[in-house]
């Protein structure tokens, strides 16, 4: 319910969506109306070791325009996500940094596919050069779908 929380609410909303994101309602800001178009720093994996214990423990499928690595987690029922998109894949940097931007597009808008908690990392493949959002989201689901 847009613009009807008061400041109490939206303090419980946001508790309850960290708690369990899959069967809360998100958090409002009062006065926002539109889509949060950023991930928070809670939903970015951003350190070293985080990325480095998905690769030591989790594990992997690929499609043909991404690799998704998942590790579950069960301290919290939040699903974080790390980008990668190396120079040896895909050369151009403004194609690494579309690359990264269609990956982090295509998780935001499918957070519902992610409800199981986990450090997720999707590393861009050669074959997203040429994709669009439509075709990355197809990748996706199919890689999910292996990782089970």
């Amino acid at each position: 319910v847009v613009g009807k929380l008061s400041i109490g609410a939206g303090k419980r909303a946001a508790r309850n969506f960290l708690n369990n994101p899959c069967t809360a309602e998100s958090p409002v800001l009062l006065m926002s109306t539109e889509r949060k178009k950023r991930l928070s720093q809670i939903e970015r994996l951003s350190l070293s070791s985080d990325f480095g214990r998905v690769y030591a423990v989790g594990r992997s499928s690929r499609s043909r325009s991404l690799v998704l690595w998942k590790y579950a987690r069960t301290d919290t029922s939040l699903s974080r996500i790390g980008v990668v998109a190396s120079k040896r894949a895909i050369p151009k940097a403004h194609d690494r940094n579309r690359a990264k931007r269609l990956l982090r597009e295509a998780f935001r808008n499918n957070k519902d596919l992610f409800c199981d908690a986990g450090d997720y990392v999707l590393i861009a493949r050669r074959g997203i050069t040429g994709a669009v959002l439509a075709d990355v989201v197809v990748d996706l689901k199919k890689a999910i779908e292996r990782n089970g």
